[in-house]
């Protein structure tokens, strides 16, 4: 599964891109990677033992249900469960070498020039590129504002589609995106595109987001965007499983 991911070039850029706007903290590093494997060898059980004993603890779950039955059923049933019953303390187990109570975090580097990353890679027809900032951590209330401008921007008759595609024909296609996390976030436009193109969409790009700091948006878009967002509010609650999730996340 690893080394499927090397022909996913459009993840291989998001990967790219996030190692720039996380870096120094422990969010630079993705989960798993094919240099891992190269540099580290392979794990033993032993050491897989020692990680779920150290993190699978009670005192570490959050357990998050959506159900017609009441919450003395759920807490009557549950702590029956040996694994409720014995709690061991993590005092008495082994920490492995590396583990961290919290994620790791140094100061994020501030830097008043941008950031280009570059990877060549000879296989790839086409060019993957993402354009975006760093923007707030998850705690600030300023994250629905960039979701909201999200929405205006995506869609067939959002901006981006608007102008790069019907307009200039220079991309495949075009996604705005947010993303907000503990330490910091970004907003992020990413598209696919021909090689000969890459200029040009970077060009459009700019000058798209300088409109938008000068100008800002229509009163048509903000109703646009509004509807989109209370439309995909609306699918979502059809769907148990998004209040178990939105639930235990706020818990965690």
């Amino acid at each position: 599964e690893t080394e499927n991911r090397l022909n996913d070039f459009s993840g291989m850029a998001e990967n790219l891109f996030d190692q720039m706007i996380f870096k120094n903290s422990s969010f630079e590093k993705p989960v798993d990677d094919v240099r891992f494997h190269d540099t580290l060898g392979s794990i033993s059980q032993h050491t897989l033992n020692k990680w779920y004993k150290w993190f699978y603890q009670p005192s570490n779950l959050v357990l998050s249900i959506v159900s017609i039955e009441s919450f003395q059923f759920w807490t009557s049933l549950l702590f029956q469960t040996s694994f409720t019953k014995n709690d061991n303390s993590q005092s008495t187990i082994e920490k492995p070498k590396s583990a961290l109570s919290f994620p790791a975090r140094q100061e994020i580097p501030y830097n008043k020039t941008f950031s280009i990353i570059f990877k060549k890679i000879a296989r790839s027809s086409n060019s993957h590129l993402i354009v975006g900032f760093r923007t707030v951590n998850q705690y600030s209330d300023k994250k629905y504002i960039l979701q909201l401008l999200s929405f205006i921007l995506n869609g067939m008759s959002g901006r981006l589609f608007k102008i790069l595609r019907q307009k200039h024909n220079l991309v495949y296609n075009v996604v705005s995106q947010t993303e907000e996390e503990e330490f910091t976030g970004y907003f992020s436009v990413s598209t696919e595109c021909n090689n000969k193109n890459v200029y040009d969409v970077i060009q459009v790009l700019l000058h798209l987001f300088k409109r938008l700091v000068n100008n800002g948006i229509t009163n048509e878009e903000m109703q646009i965007g509004k509807s989109r967002i209370h439309g995909s509010h609306h699918i979502l609650y059809e769907n148990i499983n998004t209040f178990a999730k939105h639930n235990g996340y706020e818990q965690l």
